[in-house]
This record gives structure tokens, C-alpha cells and sequence, in this order.
């Protein structure tokens, strides 16, 4: 940065040397930094008027969020009344059908209603349990968990969705082990995320076609869990597409053209997680594919020998 300059002091004058020395030095710093403190105070400017761009910025998005919350607060608030209006209407409709005021019914009758009057308890619950969530509630915090028997919610989601099996033309097969240990879950969010599986499962497998829901108790794993899985006969899901089609508003493949957001499968997977369990896809043997998702066993329930 300086120049070097050779000073030589007088016999017995070596301080005048030194001093003469330093001055210059000192002096030729000074020259070389006086180009440079300019630009260091017009960076620090521009740093400054950066920084206080980049806080209004902030600003602006934290009010267009709080907006934006608002707004779903009040979307949901309606989705909701409007659900349930005729929601009430088509229960309180078919109580009276059960009940008999309305003249009599039959066996077969009795039993659509009843499995009628099971679906618009369950919407109703998840309705509700969707404010939660959209409210303060995670979906975690929202998960009413307990020990229940894998044959009792699985059987009532295929006689809930048995009328859509029959009116697809599709032939359902369930494997399921015997003896199978409770499984420590949120029935309402587990019976959620198999109807779900099952309903695209019917959309992809052609009239005529086979749906296979097994359910086996895993081995070798830490901790004890249940996998459940729906095999469809459809056209598959590609490799690249396999962790996109969990993701908020995807559509791929033959999901992809049929109604709907896009959001099913991303809402299983958050309730999946919620339980410490995980939900995936993989070919399906012989074709199709196989959507599986495994939750953990209830402790304390592994009489299962």
C-alpha cells in the first residue's frame, strides 16, 4: 500500500532517522486510504437502505399473511355452515325413515340408512376436526387417539363405501391377519385416510376390476406397527411423481384428470405423520398401484402370539 523510501539518519542523530521514517509512512497511508473511505460509506449506505427495504418488505408480507388468515378464518366458517346445513337435513331425514314415522321400511332399507345416518356423523366430526386444524390446532394437537380394533374400523369403512364398490362394478378383496393388535390411532382420521386410499383407488381400476386392502402387522422394526395397504389396478404412478403427489394441489398421472384439488392425499399424509407413521406408494404386483400407510400398535396389546 506505501512506498518504501530509504532514510539514512546522521552519525548520532539515529531518532531523527527513525522519526523521518514513520512520518513518511505514516503519511503515505494516509494517501492510499483516502481513494478508499468513500466507497466504504457508500456501501454502508447501500447496505443501510437495503436493510430497511428488506424490513418494509417484511411488514408487508407479515400483514398480507395476517390477511390472509383472516380471510380463511372466514372461508372456513362458511364452508362449514354451508356443509352442515343440508348435512342436518339429510340426518334429521333419515332418522325419521328409521324411526318409522314415515312409514315402513325394510330390511335392506333399514340398513342404507343406518350406514346413511354413519356417514353424516362422520362428516360432521370431520368437519369440525378441519376447524380445528385451520384454527390455533395442529393436526397432532387435534388427534383424539385411542386403542382400537383394526377389524372393526376397517370392516366399517368397506360397508360405508360398499354402495361406490357396486355401482363401479369393482370386486373388493380384504386380507387381513388374524389376531391383529389394537392400533393406538384417531379412528376418525384413520378411517379419513383408508377412504380416501380406497375412493382413488376406484377412480384409476377399470369396471370390472379388483381392489385388494391387506393389512399385516410389520416385523423387524423398533416399534410395532401396522401396515395397510389398497392395491389398485390402475395405470400406476410414475417414479418422479411418487413424492410430488403427497405435495398440496398436485395432480399427476390418471389422479390428476379427475376432479378435485389435490389435496386428499397431501391431508392423509399430515394425519398419517401426526400419528408417527408413514405413507407411501410402490408398484402394485402385476400391475397397478399399492398406496400404504402404517400406524403404530397400541402398547400393551401385543398378546398377539
Amino acid at each position: 500500500m506505501g512506498r518504501w523510501e530509504r532514510y539514512h539518519a546522521a552519525p548520532g542523530q539515529p531518532e531523527r532517522g527513525q522519526q523521518a521514517v514513520r512520518t513518511s509512512l505514516d503519511q503515505t497511508g494516509l494517501d492510499d486510504l483516502n481513494p478508499v473511505v468513500p466507497w466504504v460509506s457508500e456501501d454502508v449506505d447501500f447496505l443501510m437502505d437495503s436493510l430497511r427495504s428488506a424490513e418494509s418488505e417484511i411488514e408487508r408480507l407479515q400483514s398480507e399473511v395476517a390477511a390472509f388468515a383472516e380471510r380463511r378464518s372466514e372461508w372456513m366458517a362458511m364452508l362449514s355452515h354451508e356443509l352442515r346445513t343440508p348435512l342436518s337435513l339429510i340426518s334429521g331425514y333419515g332418522r325419521l325413515m328409521l324411526s318409522g314415522d314415515a312409514g315402513p321400511i325394510t330390511a335392506r332399507q333399514d340398513l342404507y340408512l343406518t350406514e346413511s345416518a354413519k356417514g353424516c356423523r362422520r362428516l360432521d366430526a370431520m368437519i369440525r376436526k378441519m376447524l380445528d386444524v385451520v384454527g390455533e390446532k395442529s393436526v397432532q394437537e387435534s388427534l383424539d387417539l385411542g386403542d382400537h380394533d383394526v377389524d372393526e374400523w376397517v370392516s366399517d369403512v368397506l360397508t360405508m363405501m360398499a354402495p361406490i364398490f357396486e355401482t363401479a362394478d369393482i370386486h373388493l378383496v380384504l386380507d387381513i391377519e388374524h389376531d391383529l393388535p389394537k392400533c393406538q390411532v384417531d379412528r376418525l382420521r384413520a378411517e379419513q385416510v383408508l377412504t380416501n386410499l380406497l375412493q382413488n383407488a376406484v377412480r384409476v381400476t377399470p369396471s370390472g376390476g379388483t381392489l385388494k386392502v391387506i393389512v399385516r402387522k410389520l416385523g423387524g422394526c423398533s416399534k410395532a406397527a401396522l401396515e395397510f395397504s389398497v392395491l389398485d389396478e390402475g395405470p400406476g404412478v410414475e417414479l418422479q411423481d411418487r413424492k410430488r403427489i403427497f405435495e398440496p394441489f398436485v395432480q399427476t398421472g390418471s389422479l390428476g384428470s379427475q376432479h378435485g384439488l389435490g389435496l386428499g392425499l397431501a391431508i392423509c399424509r399430515r394425519i398419517v405423520d401426526a400419528h408417527g407413521g408413514c405413507l407411501g406408494v410402490d408398484d402394485a404386483p402385476g400391475g397397478g398401484s399399492r398406496f400404504f400407510f402404517i400406524l403404530p400398535v397400541a402398547p400393551g396389546s401385543m398378546e398377539m402370539e
